[in-house]
């Protein structure tokens, strides 16, 4: 056997022996922060009971459920109306059902609890405009379709929107990671044609409902640094997720959104 080809097998062997020899179990002790408040609440234009989601935060390789804080005293206010919000479950806070946000005023959720006191302020963006939705079916799949939008967009620059899909009445986009999202940078002004916001898969006969949800440019960059963070691969060579920061005072993670709301329904029947 030639020394070349003899320095070839020590070499594997010898890197065989290493690999089987690291097996080892590792355990890496992570410092656990302080649980803080986490805050979730929206009010919209339409007439209903808004809602409020109070928890802790929870560690990074924590599985169970947030854990629910209770016994606060939440509010929400404009320059003419305060509604307090009542407990219905395990931190969650609602309005009663016969309130209603108007686009250009600016609400004020406060939230005391545990002898401290919590402050976020959004302004309600103007509805949106939407004429009427089309599906354009895919080339390869036929049960997946796209939803375009026919609306004029808002002459004065600096609009956001997020879009939600509801098939059969229910909502398919059911966390702010599954809504899409546009700014309009490219369509200030313009009139959409046909503009393609959202794909999901359907039948014929199915009810399908586009939201279009005006937000504000905070809340739409709060959106989208949560969907980079939950895309996180868990690759040794990424920086693992972080804290978002909303817009709640006092240290506290969360959003509290102000934004008005438009939808248009359809009948999937066939190719258009």
């Amino acid at each position: 056997m030639s020394d070349r080809i003899y320095k070839i097998f020590f070499t594997l062997g010898l890197t065989l022996i290493l690999v089987w020899g690291c097996t080892e179990k590792i355990n890496i002790e992570l410092i656990e922060a302080d649980r803080k408040l986490v805050i979730e609440g929206t009010i919209t234009n339409e007439i209903k009971a808004h809602e409020v989601r109070l928890t802790k935060s929870s560690g990074y390789y924590d599985n169970e459920r947030p854990e629910p804080v209770q016994g606060a005293k939440v509010t929400i206010q404009d320059f003419n109306n305060m509604y307090e919000l009542v407990e219905v479950l395990p931190g969650i806070y609602q309005t009663f059902p016969d309130v209603r946000g108007d686009p250009g005023s600016t609400y004020t959720l406060i939230v005391e609890v545990e002898n401290e006191k919590y402050i976020a302020v959004s302004k309600m963006p103007w509805t949106p405009l939407l004429d009427s939705i089309k599906f354009y079916e895919d080339d390869i799949d036929p049960n997946v379709i796209y939803i375009g939008l026919f609306a004029p967009e808002n002459p004065i620059p600096g609009n956001n929107y997020y879009f939600n899909v509801y098939k059969d009445d229910i909502l398919l986009s059911n966390d702010l990671t599954k809504r899409t999202y546009v700014n309009d940078d490219l369509i200030n002004g313009r009139y959409l044609f046909g503009l393609k916001v959202h794909t999901i898969k359907a039948q014929l006969g199915n009810r399908i409902t586009l939201e279009v949800g005006s937000i504000s440019k905070e809340y739409f960059k709060y959106c989208l640094a949560i969907i980079r963070e939950t895309a996180y691969a868990d690759s040794p060579f990424e920086a693992a997720p972080g804290n978002i920061n909303g817009n709640i005072s006092n240290g506290a993670f969360g959003y509290f959104s102000a934004h008005s709301i438009v939808r248009k329904t359809k009948i999937y029947q066939r190719k258009e």
